[in-house]
């Protein structure tokens, strides 16, 4: 064996470490000691709480992509190096959303359209 040669792998496993991209748009909503929650396909009943703990300070030219690391507690150790994980990072601030599904969506080339009907009432409150 020659000098330099890897012999071992270290790893930490509690905490563990989830390093993931975000898009550049997020990178305003982003502050440390945000809620993270993790979860993996091989463990599909179980999340782990965590927090947000690191904020890369690049943008990736290529693909404007940011990477930031949520660090997750792990003391029954189920959760591994190099293992595929979703996570959710959890906004303070409650937000309302209009979910439609994906088929009331009309792609086209210059653009997709969604249409919304609102029911309009006159001053008295009757529908016309």
């Amino acid at each position: 064996m020659t000098s330099g040669t890897p012999i071992a792998s270290l790893q930490s496993i509690d905490p563990i470490h989830a390093e993931f991209w975000l898009p550049q748009q997020t990178l305003s909503e982003l502050t440390i000691g945000m809620k993270a929650r993790l979860r993996t396909d091989v463990f599909p009943q179980a999340s782990w709480e965590g927090t947000l703990t690191t904020v890369n300070s690049e943008v990736d030219v290529a693909t404007r992509n940011i990477r930031v690391r949520a660090t997750v507690p792990n003391a029954d150790g189920r959760l591994r190096a190099g293992m595929f994980a979703n996570v959710e990072l959890l906004s303070p601030e409650k937000r309302s959303v209009l979910v439609i599904p994906a088929t009331a969506v009309l792609y086209a080339p210059y653009g997709d359209s969604v249409f919304a009907l609102e029911e309009k009432r006159d001053p008295a409150g009757i529908r016309p």
